[in-house]
């Protein structure tokens, strides 16, 4: 169990990622599709009617303003992915030139394959290869040291380090609907004034 446990919170950063990569993007496409249909129908509507009021523009510009603001929270949280928790899933360095790049969960040796991601033959942990293992690998052994000494102070942990990203996309999602709602408002001011 202990095990189990270990090796999920050690994949956890690679399952956000492919959430990322495979869920977001359709998500994001249904989002913008609803609002621009949304959109659409009111301003068909509109010229219907020939008159509307601020308040009823302003509901039918709140799916486009959705749509923004979860494409915004979208990007961020791969922003905050990409410095965060991809370095938590790249491979350890060779700790000496000729020696073979260690997995990030167990220290095994990893094959000697070029390819993007391995899977430890140990631990069956996936290991991101980068170009920063040979660019950095100094300054990466020096971290995987400061890592182990921080191991021994149990107050040094950040437990919700996983959670970054879910927190940036309701940041940047909030941040991108608001100035998208205040700038579709505003023009729409603007024409119904």
């Amino acid at each position: 169990m202990q095990l189990a446990r270990a090796r999920e919170a050690s994949d956890a950063p690679l399952r956000s990622l492919k959430a990322m990569a495979e869920v977001w993007p359709i998500a994001i496409a249904v989002s913008a599709g609803m609002g621009l249909i949304q959109s659409w129908n009111f301003v068909h509507s509109w010229q219907a009617l020939g008159q509307v009021e601020l308040t009823q523009a302003m509901l039918g510009a709140l799916p486009l303003a959705v749509a923004f603001g979860m494409l915004c929270g979208w990007l961020g949280m791969r922003r905050v992915f990409s410095r965060q928790l991809r370095p938590l899933l790249r491979a350890r360095p060779a700790q000496q030139i000729g020696l073979a790049i260690r997995c990030r969960n167990c220290g095994g040796n990893l094959p000697a394959l070029r390819a993007a991601e391995l899977t430890c033959t140990y631990c069956g942990a996936s290991n991101l290869l980068d170009a920063a293992l040979t660019a950095n690998a100094a300054e990466l052994l020096a971290a995987e040291r400061r890592q182990y000494e921080q191991r021994m102070l149990p107050w040094a942990r950040d437990p919700s380090v996983y959670l970054a990203p879910s927190r940036a996309f309701y940041r940047y999602g909030a941040i991108g609907g608001g100035v998208a709602l205040a700038l579709i408002g505003c023009a729409l001011f603007v024409i119904l004034r």
